[in-house]
């Protein structure tokens, strides 16, 4: 069976994060599974996430850093058109309709991973994998396009398939909390909630923070945990979170893609709005009774965490019913719901041809 190749046109880095990269990491992972080749297509990024791509077994190619989006768009036709690409994939805000277009002109099926429908979009398809895109987004679109959007398309990487069967206990009182506040987390959340953790009362547990390689605050936030009166650990660029996950009774996080893997993993989590898109996902999983949104990052103050925490830690009812939402929301099939998309829509193409 001839291999077939799929371009992942996707950014990460200290601005825009590291979310992106990952959740099309989940998409190349299936879609290798299926005798494909994901080949990436990035701006100069950050090592640690390149590292991952060649760990997972997948190439990358840089553009220009300082490229037009028109001369993005001319580069990506070229090297699709130079190894014969069926798909091309998308997954960022700069993608606008014009640059949707100059795909679709020369020949190549398109993809476009989105969460703010904010274009008019001339793609093949449209995925918005986050709670109740199909009814909380309009999208402008041409009569072809298929849209797959809502929670039963969430993609997740293999290390969180893998715990699957897993059971989750819940003891009276919560002793393992997880921060992980995005990749690079630049307005330095992580130490709000740190503060936050310190001014809670009888708190005597365990601490575990998670940061992306991209963090500015690594240096100033290893010298703080050493001043918590409590048992607190940093971990960088991890390739295990799904374990963290795991082993963590609550977990405070920002409301992008890491909500989806908590909730498929059961984990009760306190959400930091730290981006405008991330405000209907925490709006709808709280709605759902997933997560608890405490909301937009500048209004958060340490009180409305510690005041949060302490209920959440002492109320194991309340942990055990999110996390069976949680669960129920997310299946674990939404990759492989993607790739058979793309697999028919391919193949309904070439059959109109013949």
């Amino acid at each position: 069976m001839k291999r077939s190749y799929i371009l992942m046109r996707v950014d990460g880095g200290a601005r825009v994060g590291i979310g992106h990269i990952m959740r099309c990491l989940a998409l190349a992972q299936a879609l290798k599974t299926k005798n494909h080749e994901p080949i990436f297509i990035t701006r100069p990024t950050a090592k640690p996430l390149l590292k991952r791509l060649t760990d997972d077994g997948f190439k990358y190619l840089f553009l220009k850093e300082d490229a037009s989006v028109e001369d993005d768009a001319a580069e990506v036709v070229r090297i699709a058109k130079n190894i014969d690409a069926d798909w091309v994939v998308t997954d960022g805000y700069q993608f606008h309709t014009e640059y949707q277009r100059s795909i679709k002109s020369a020949g190549f099926s398109l993809c476009c991973i989105d969460d703010i429908a904010k274009y008019y979009f001339v793609s093949d398809v449209v995925l918005n994998q986050n709670l109740g895109a199909e009814y909380c987004f309009s999208y402008s679109h041409e009569p072809y396009c298929r849209l797959l959007l809502g929670n039963k398309y969430v993609m997740l990487r293999r290390e969180f398939l893998d715990f699957k069967k897993q059971q989750r206990t819940f003891s009276r009182t919560a002793s393992r909390i997880l921060v992980t506040l995005g990749g690079s987390d630049p307005n330095n959340q992580t130490l709000k909630v740190l503060q936050a953790l310190k001014r809670l009362k009888g708190f005597s547990s365990d601490v575990k923070v998670v940061v992306g390689g991209t963090n500015p605050n690594i240096a100033s936030l290893e010298i703080y945990l050493k001043e918590l009166p409590f048992d607190a650990k940093l971990f960088k660029d991890v390739n295990n979170i799904s374990s963290l996950m795991m082993w963590a009774d609550i977990a405070i996080s920002a409301g992008g893609s890491t909500c989806w893997e908590m909730a498929y993993l059961g984990l009760p989590n306190i959400i930091l709005v730290l981006a405008e898109n991330q405000i209907p996902v925490a709006e709808q999983l709280e709605k759902k009774g997933v997560s608890i949104n405490l909301g937009w990052w500048e209004d958060v103050k340490e009180e409305n965490i510690v005041d949060c925490l302490s209920i959440l830690i002492n109320n194991s009812e309340r942990r055990e019913k999110m996390s069976l939402i949680g669960r129920q929301l997310v299946d674990g099939y939404g990759t492989q719901r993607v790739v058979a998309c793309l697999e028919d829509f391919k193949n309904s193409r070439y059959s109109d041809k013949r």
